[in-house]
């Protein structure tokens, strides 16, 4: 669901907050379970989609909007949170806030952070159980969005960037909130089959294990989605496999290094 004034081709864009109670109705209706809202909805839009959301049985994700602050979508209910969005704002030192307006620095965490400010926040999503889904990959490669060049405009900002962003994936995971690992679309200068790899040794640089990282991919998203037949490798449970000539658990990158390919239970060569 996108903002009313500046709407996005495909998009439901409710002009009011009875509208958007409407058109959550109407997915309700239709089957759905799961809203996604994205970085410019209206703030008075957002709450009517959250309460409507809670009215209708529809989960709302996606994108905390500029307009509404962390605090507001942990109080409220918001379900999963995509790129680490609002974590900025409410982490940023004076001087990061200072450079916040400077090129996009904030939501590409190109500024300085607190990091007891970050600890405490970490805390609190982890109480209110919302989701995040970090995308750390598509900040790092995401040379061709020129709100990243500009943010990035020098390699110590590009450091400085990464190194926040895997600092809150560290964080969240120390106090136990919920993570997923992905690494969103191809944007950029990532693809699709290698993302995920790469995705997965930036949690382990982040202090994560290896299994915690491949946790964090497969059945964490079970899990998020309340699958009970997927996520793990065992008897009566789904899964396509692969093998690999390595242990990733003993070297994340071994991930990278497959072997054998199996889909529906049959080896594809």
């Amino acid at each position: 669901m996108a903002n009313r004034s500046s709407p996005r081709d495909g998009f439901p864009t409710p002009e009011t907050p009875v509208a958007a109670n409407a058109r959550i109705k109407e997915f309700a209706d239709a089957g759905y379970d799961l809203v996604k809202v994205y970085s410019f909805l209206d703030r008075d839009i957002f709450f009517a989609v959250m309460k409507a959301g809670k009215k209708y049985g529809i989960e709302i994700a996606g994108h905390i909007p500029i307009s509404v602050t962390l605090d507001e979508a942990l109080n409220v209910g918001f379900r999963s949170n995509e790129h680490l969005t609002g974590y900025f704002d409410v982490t940023a030192t004076e001087e990061g806030m200072a450079l916040d307006g400077e090129d996009f620095r904030g939501i590409f965490f190109a500024a300085p952070i607190d990091k007891k400010k970050l600890k405490n926040y970490a805390k609190a999503t982890a109480e209110a159980g919302m989701w995040n889904t970090p995308t750390i990959m598509w900040f790092s490669k995401n040379n061709a969005n020129r709100r990243a060049r500009d943010a990035w405009a020098t390699p110590t900002l590009r450091q400085l960037g990464e190194k926040n962003r895997l600092h809150v994936l560290a964080a969240l995971h120390k106090v136990g909130a919920n993570l997923m690992l992905g690494t969103d679309s191809d944007d950029g200068d990532q693809l699709f089959a290698t993302a995920i790899y790469e995705e997965l040794m930036l949690a382990v640089e982040a202090g994560l294990s290896p299994y915690e990282a491949l946790y964090l991919s497969t059945t964490a998203p079970a899990d998020y989605l309340g699958l009970d037949d997927v996520g793990f490798v065992k008897p009566r449970f789904q899964a396509d496999l692969i093998t690999l000539t390595c242990n990733p658990l003993a070297e994340i990158r071994c991930i990278q290094y497959i072997d054998w390919v199996f889909v529906d239970g049959r080896y594809v060569e």
